[in-house]
């Protein structure tokens, strides 16, 4: 041990029980990013349509500036379908 590094009196381990291993596990929500890769002659528009979400969705999702500008190939953020 180094002399010149603080000791500790404390520990880091923790004893955690099954039922709290089980309560954290169902607490967690693993959320899967959906994406779209545009192809030539798609817009905003249609991919919209093709997932169920608004241009507005993908323009807020995606920080595009001018909706009327995507390119070949721009991978797209899919967001969730809202709640209508």
């Amino acid at each position: 041990m180094h002399d010149s590094l603080p000791q500790s009196n404390y520990t880091t381990d923790y004893i955690v029980s099954e039922k709290e291993k089980a309560v954290a596990a169902d607490s967690v929500t693993v959320q899967e990013i959906k994406t779209h890769i545009v192809k030539k002659g798609e817009s905003l528009w249609v991919i919209a349509k093709k997932y169920g979400v608004t241009v507005r969705d993908l323009v807020e999702a995606n920080h595009i500036a001018d909706k009327n500008v995507i390119m070949v190939n721009q991978e797209l953020i899919i967001p969730d379908k809202k709640k209508r």
